[in-house]
């Protein structure tokens, strides 16, 4: 590992569009700056950019950019700062040859049950399978079911429910 260059542990989950999380995750770490990595699609898209920028939000962080050369080409913002950052930039630039390559297409290929193998290097993708990386959670986490709803005078379930349990129900006025 390089002199002074820190990967965060994975066992301390951080919510990047928490801003709690992202103080919690600075005061942890031993390097005097910290710098957020991420493609410029992340940038572009992930809805803690849109919000508005508070005390320890993602705005506020350093960031290094990888941006596509095709992204460069479209859009032509060389060296403006178009995104919703107060940290200072670095912007790198991927060659076309890697454009291919990204995290949403990993992700999307592994929740489709598509392989990957063309992505990525082989250990890359063995650890990735071994840890879960990379999988969506369900947009929906619960089922609900319906059900007949069954609305009755509060007195009638007070006596019926007396009769089955065998109990008395005092009413403290």
């Amino acid at each position: 590992m390089k002199k002074n260059i820190y990967i965060f542990p994975d066992d301390i989950p951080v919510n990047i569009a928490n801003p709690s999380d992202l103080a919690r995750l600075k005061r942890s770490s031993r390097a005097r700056s910290f710098l957020f990595v991420a493609g410029s699609d992340v940038i572009e898209n992930a809805s803690c950019y849109r919000s508005a920028p508070t005390e320890n939000s993602i705005h506020s962080l350093d960031h290094i950019i990888f941006k596509r050369t095709s992204d460069e080409r479209r859009d032509g913002f060389a060296n403006k700062k178009p995104y919703p950052i107060d940290g200072k930039i670095i912007n790198l630039h991927l060659e076309e040859y890697f454009e291919d390559i990204s995290s949403t297409r990993i992700r999307e290929n592994i929740d489709s049950g598509r392989d990957i193998s063309n992505l990525i290097d082989p250990v890359a993708q063995i650890y990735i399978f071994e840890k879960g990386l990379y999988m969506r959670e369900p947009a929906y986490k619960h089922v609900l079911q319906a059900r007949d709803i069954h609305l009755e005078e509060f007195k009638e379930a007070i006596l019926r429910w007396s009769m089955v349990s065998g109990r008395t129900f005092s009413q403290r006025v």
